[in-house]
């Protein structure tokens, strides 16, 4: 059976980069799963919510990596890249969306995520990890943190 990773986090916390990275590192580690490895990133407000459309992939066994970043820092990103976008997601996303759907304490609701993908869905803690990548993380520090996931997930299913 494949590996299903979703990344979760605000827009311009990293979802992107850092599926991107596992990409890259899984094929330097020229790992090959038995089927695939699937990749699923977004940004709700409300993240079972939207899980309960992926219930088919078996979200039991899947693997959840929650990018966390504060909210300047995100806007700070998606303006950058916006402005000198390098890729096909580099794009725009309003103040609006982030007024109206992301004003919480992000830390706290990754905190409720986590327990509710265990009581909702049945996914083992150890399946859930965050990853802060804030204003004082390097892409470097970010990168490592990345791949220490990506490293925990394949010895997990090979």
């Amino acid at each position: 059976m494949g590996i299903t990773v979703f990344i979760f986090g605000l827009p311009g916390s990293g979802k992107s980069a850092a599926a991107r990275h596992i990409k890259s590192f899984v094929r330097q580690k020229k790992f090959h799963p038995r089927r695939e490895l699937l990749i699923v990133e977004f940004s709700r407000d409300d993240y079972c919510k939207a899980l309960s459309f992926f219930t088919s992939l078996g979200l039991r066994d899947a693997h959840f990596l929650f990018i966390n970043s504060d909210i300047l820092t995100c806007k700070a990103r998606i303006k950058g890249r916006a402005d000198h976008p390098q890729s096909w997601d580099d794009r725009y996303v309003s103040d609006y969306i982030f007024e109206e759907y992301y004003q919480g304490d992000h830390q706290q609701y990754l905190s409720e995520v986590a327990q509710q993908l265990n009581q909702r869905f049945g996914v083992p803690r150890e399946h859930v990890q965050v990853i802060h990548n804030g204003p004082e993380v390097s892409v470097q520090q970010f990168y490592q943190a990345v791949e220490s996931f990506a490293d925990d997930i394949l010895k997990i299913k090979v």
